[in-house]
């Protein structure tokens, strides 16, 4: 269901940089826990936001609505792939955040990329993927586990991971802290 993969990071600079970005208030109201890292319209007027939720749904028609949370947006006018955000953000040419994801599109031809924050004591819904996923756990501790039905799985922060995500699967954090992952999208078994 997952690799550890070898890959150089240094979380420190990892971890400072991602706090960072999160407390600059670069979230949707819709997606309050996902940043884009990467994004796909070269037109959007916010690319911290181009790769957040789902494909399926335009997440740029309502930007700056306060009044959105907890709706969904409309869906797309066309359709796009995993594959398409394929852009570095240009705020993060230049960083290590920017210089990291060069290396994974480099390396490992990803595509979508996001930040994405779990609150304590909160998980997913249960739900499985189109496409396998990269995983780099930035802010962690052992009560934050991923599952697929009666295997469970926890990833220490640093480390690169290739994640089966087209089976059913969830993720938790049973702590009172933020758990923060690089997630990926990646259409090849590594």
């Amino acid at each position: 269901m997952y690799k550890k993969i070898d890959f150089d990071i240094d979380i420190k600079k990892l971890q400072e940089e991602s706090e960072k970005l999160f407390s600059q208030g670069l979230t949707h109201p819709r997606v309050p826990t996902q940043i884009g890292l990467t994004y796909e319209d070269e037109y959007c007027p916010n690319k911290f936001i181009d790769a957040v939720g789902s494909l399926d749904y335009d997440y740029m028609s309502d930007l700056g609505d306060p009044t959105v949370t907890g709706q969904m947006p409309p869906r797309r006018e066309r359709k796009v792939t995993e594959k398409d955000f394929n852009k570095i953000v240009p705020e993060l040419v230049g960083t290590y955040l920017g210089d990291l994801l060069a290396q994974l599109i480099e390396q490992f031809d990803i595509g979508r990329t996001r930040l994405m924050l779990l609150k304590p004591k909160t998980c997913l819904t249960w739900h499985k993927d189109s496409t396998y996923r990269m995983h780099i756990p930035i802010i962690t501790n052992e009560g934050c586990i991923m599952v697929w039905d009666n295997y469970t799985v926890h990833m220490p922060e640093g480390s690169l991971y290739w994640v089966n995500t087209t089976f059913p699967h969830t993720a938790f954090n049973g702590t009172f802290k933020d758990r923060i992952h690089l997630v990926s999208t990646i259409e090849t078994k590594v």
